[in-house]
């Protein structure tokens, strides 16, 4: 079996007869209703109704709780708190305490047997259960119908830190800004002493198979999300650089300090709107970026309102003015080239219908029938030539 605390297994068959705690008060855990396919389902408010013996007594094997009958002489406790379930496993100690019953008011004097968060034997995140009846030939630990032992790691919990397990490998950390901590961690390298900090992390990393204490890794973590007061978030890489964007002078998460910001790290992020939109404000810069593609999808429209927007890439440190080709040009406004176009064919065809009636002239002699659709053309080509800086965008710009 795995139940340990660091590196100590702990099957102790006389943990029941402590003195410390009156045994009244404890009770270990043999059957919990979790559905209502479980033995002991009696309606929906009996989710969670855990079924114990006392701090000294033997429980009934899991494997024989197969009917209601198997609980014949056992009363339930239930969670004392409604808000903040935390369901016991097999083998588990719970803190009992009484109160009223949902009767009380119809009975006087009806009382319920409830039962705080299980008692912490070991320190260990993924169960506490005692693990003296519950034990397979194999030395497997049953822990529920279907739940098995798991490694999972601690958090290393800092001055004044409120942090909250599960028993898988999450959790969420209420801490601070901890410079004059000898402890490493990540966060405490700016801001001041006491500036809050909020981290939320669903899978800790636990590659390394140990029973060590663990501080968060953004990086490594399979999930993780961080909000912050003032601290900078020095161990955060993302996958894609920030580019050097030549219009706005962006800052890494990873360097952003002195005010508060929000991390999100996953494999992936997916945000769905079932209803109305989804709306990212800022007052400087967004910035999209994607080793791969990025992808902008519109049944309708997709709309770019700007004063001046770039396609390609850009980077005004390294333009050479004396070369043309490596200046952001402007695009060609559509209705403004076609007319352009469409006058400049009206012209030419004009021309050419006007020399096409051309009579020869004696050799050597000045053709008069051309040089007045010429002079025509011509200046018709010079007011023309007017029209060509308004087929050009004044805020659509491509690269090379």
């Amino acid at each position: 079996m795995i139940v340990r605390n660091n590196q100590s297994t702990f099957i102790n068959p006389n943990l029941g007869n402590y003195s410390g705690v009156q045994s009244d008060n404890i009770g270990k855990v043999f059957h919990v209703v979790i559905d209502s396919n479980s033995v002991g389902f009696k309606d929906w408010s009996s989710i969670g109704d855990a079924y114990y013996v006392g701090l000294n007594e033997k429980f009934p094997a899991p494997k024989t709780i197969t009917n209601i009958s198997s609980l014949t002489g056992y009363s339930p406790a239930k969670s004392l708190s409604f808000s903040n379930t935390f369901i016991p496993f097999i083998g588990e100690l719970i803190l009992l305490v009484e109160g009223p019953s949902r009767d009380s008011s119809e009975i006087s004097g009806q009382k319920q047997t409830y039962y705080l968060n299980p008692i912490n034997l070991y320190n260990n995140q993924n169960h506490n259960s005692q693990a003296i009846y519950n034990i397979t030939k194999d030395g497997d630990v049953i822990l529920g119908d279907k739940i098995q032992e798991r490694i999972t790691r601690n958090i290393l919990p800092f001055e004044g830190d409120n942090i909250i397990h599960s028993r898988w490998g999450a959790g969420l950390r209420f801490s601070s800004t901890l410079n004059f901590n000898e402890r490493e961690n990540f966060w405490s390298t700016s801001g001041m002493d006491g500036d809050p900090i909020t981290l939320l992390v669903n899978g800790y990393n636990t590659n390394n198979k140990d029973f060590s204490f663990y501080v968060e890794n953004v990086n490594n973590d399979a999930s993780s999300i961080y909000l912050t007061s003032t601290q900078t978030i020095s161990n955060f890489f993302p996958g894609v650089t920030i580019s050097n964007n030549p219009f706005t002078s962006l800052i890494n998460a990873n360097t952003y300090g002195e005010k508060s910001q929000i991390v999100l790290s996953s494999n992936r992020i997916s945000l769905n709107s079932t209803k109305d939109e989804i709306i990212l404000y800022s007052t400087t810069n967004i910035e999209l970026g994607a080793n791969n593609t990025i992808h902008i999808n519109g049944k309708e429209n997709i709309y770019l309102n700007s004063y001046k927007v770039f396609l390609g890439h850009i980077n005004l440190d390294t333009i050479d003015p004396s070369k043309n080709n490596d200046i952001p040009q402007p695009v060609l406004l559509g209705y403004n080239t076609q007319l352009f176009l469409s006058k400049l064919l009206n012209i030419l065809n004009k021309f050419s219908s006007d020399i096409s009636t051309a009579i020869s002239a004696p050799a050597g002699s000045k053709e008069l029938s051309i040089t007045v659709p010429a002079v025509a053309m011509q200046q018709s080509l010079d007011s023309l030539r007017k029209d060509l800086n308004d087929v050009l965008s004044e805020s659509t710009f491509v690269s090379r």
